[in-house]
């Protein structure tokens, strides 16, 4: 099993134009970011959009908080309720994030 890494769009997967959802749900995103930039400090880096590959697989959760010390803080943004959101933070981007950012 390979460490997972960041990295660039994968480039087999389509630009189709987002739907009506879609794109309110990204405009919700690009608030939660906003504020989310607002609130933490210069030293903090946030990372918007960013995917990360692990083996064969890719994902790319909506923001990472990245504080000069603690832990790494990950952001899914939702408009509603989804199932397995939670499940999808500790399961993939938690273990993912974890060792992207243990040695720091």
């Amino acid at each position: 099993m390979s460490s997972p890494h960041l990295g660039h769009r994968p480039t087999y997967l389509s630009r189709d134009k987002p739907t009506r959802i879609q794109r309110k749900g990204l405009l919700y995103e690009k608030k939660v970011a906003r504020a989310l930039v607002e609130w933490a400090t210069p030293d903090d880096l946030i990372l918007w959009g960013q995917w990360i590959y692990w083996d064969r697989a890719v994902c790319q959760p909506d923001l990472l908080l990245i504080p000069p010390k603690g832990p790494v803080v990950v952001v899914e943004v939702k408009l509603t309720c989804k199932r397995n959101v939670e499940k999808k933070l500790r399961e993939v981007y938690g273990p993912a994030v974890d060792r992207i950012f243990a040695g720091r």
